[in-house]
């Protein structure tokens, strides 16, 4: 009885391994050989093998296209210690700010405000930022602080054209205002500031670079 047995499972061996070799037919899918497999393939030649080093190169540029330039207006030598301290608490290192010395000249500006409280102001923000706008916090002149800036430009048939062009007619309130320069200064920069820091940045006032500089 041993004896049928062992043969018995002798035979099943010997049956599978003719089947998996392909000798009673075409072998099961698991089975192919690289021959095989490279016939069966879809689209071939939508798949592109990207070196190491290449591969490395468009994460590392995917990740510098998420950085933004952020800077402030013109500071005072006053106001320029307390914008050090919000670069502090925003996480910013040091060693990543600049500082330029330079002149800013006055500029027209497509402003939403007056807003001194903050739950007006955050709901006004939210509805801009709604309508696709790009909104910069304005912290001064105090006159108009605190409020939004919509565009910026150095003329006022500037600034009216874009009003017109970009602000839908139903949102109350933007207008066309001048803005002061502050003359002599220093911009704090903060040239490659990662999405998280770009919002605490926004949110102590820093704005998008002026690409004049």
């Amino acid at each position: 009885m041993l004896r049928a047995l062992v043969v018995l499972l002798l035979l099943a061996n010997g049956l599978y391994f003719a089947w998996a070799s392909g000798w009673l037919g075409a072998p099961p899918r698991h089975a192919e050989r690289e021959p095989q497999r490279l016939a069966a393939q879809v689209s071939p030649e939508a798949v592109t093998v990207v070196p190491p080093k290449s591969a490395s190169a468009v994460v590392q540029a995917a990740r510098d296209a998420a950085l933004a330039c952020l800077e402030t207006a013109p500071l005072t030598p006053a106001q320029l210690g307390a914008a050090e301290l919000r670069l502090g608490e925003s996480l910013v290192p040091p060693d990543a700010v600049q500082r330029e010395a330079v002149a800013e000249a006055g500029q027209w500006i497509v402003f939403g405000g007056r807003y001194p409280d903050a739950g007006p102001r955050a709901a006004r923000e939210d509805e801009l930022r709604r309508l696709g706008l790009r909104v910069e916090r304005l912290t001064s002149p105090p006159e108009l602080a605190p409020g939004f800036v919509l565009s910026r430009h150095d003329t006022r048939e500037a600034a009216e054209a874009w009003l017109a062009e970009r602000v839908p007619r139903t949102l109350r309130g933007a207008r066309v205002v001048s803005l002061p320069g502050r003359g002599e200064g220093t911009v704090l920069r903060v040239p490659r500031a990662a999405p998280e820091q770009a919002e605490k940045l926004a949110a102590a006032g820093f704005r998008p670079c002026d690409a004049a500089r």
